[in-house]
């Protein structure tokens, strides 16, 4: 699929594992865990490489899994018992890479406050 003219984030290998866990895929932060130059910072980035294709494929498939009733982040971070920065990290690059998308909804997450409703499918043009 292409979007935009660039062709979609790959998320699984042809023989469904994911691909390419032991590295962010190069859509995302220029294929580097995202990090300020602080050693603290840039040590726990480089700590999450080989995790985040395994959360990332867990967001996706808890995401595509809702159907056209879609997740929130809170409640991806609630079901898969993520923190809001890992879910919503993740989430983003699966956004990055068209594997999600805005679907216009709105639901309140545990605070009240309106958030995004996200459903797997690529995204449209011009978002």
């Amino acid at each position: 699929m292409t979007n935009k003219g660039k062709e979609q984030g790959r998320l699984f290998d042809v023989d469904g594992r994911p691909a390419a866990p032991q590295h962010q895929p190069n859509y995302v932060y220029g294929g580097e865990p995202p990090s300020v130059p602080v050693d603290t910072s840039e040590q726990a980035a480089h700590s999450m490489v080989k995790v985040t294709g395994t959360l990332r494929i867990a967001v996706y498939q808890y995401i595509k899994g809702q159907g056209t009733r879609g997740a929130t982040d809170n409640e991806v971070e609630r079901v898969l018992d993520m923190r809001h920065q890992t879910a919503s990290a993740r989430r983003r690059e699966l956004y990055l890479g068209g594997w999600v998308k805005d679907s216009g909804a709105r639901r309140p997450t545990d605070s009240g406050r309106p958030a995004i409703v996200w459903v797997a499918g690529p995204r449209k043009n011009g978002e």
